[in-house]
């Protein structure tokens, strides 16, 4: 007979949880009608006529990006190498 271990409580991915709530405030910021709207950005000597939403868009994913490489230098350098 095949004795089988009792049920595990599931558990709560709670980094999900929190990418899909920014993605949904996310979603929410960007679908506004006011967002549409072009307005003149600066940046250092740039200046730019862009829709809010899509100036958003474009920090949210360069701090994707470069945030995930940063983090990744900062964990790679504090973990400690098994021998």
């Amino acid at each position: 007979m095949i004795e089988q271990s009792p049920a595990k409580k599931s558990e709560i991915n709670w980094s999900l949880i929190a990418k899909l709530l920014v993605f949904g405030l996310i979603l929410v910021f960007f679908i506004q009608l006011k967002n549409m709207e072009p307005t003149t950005w600066q940046f250092l000597i740039f200046e730019f006529t862009w829709p809010t939403w899509l100036v958003l868009l474009v920090t949210f994913l360069l701090g994707a990006f470069f945030g995930r490489d940063v983090w990744t230098w900062i964990v790679s350098k504090f973990r400690k190498t098994s021998a």
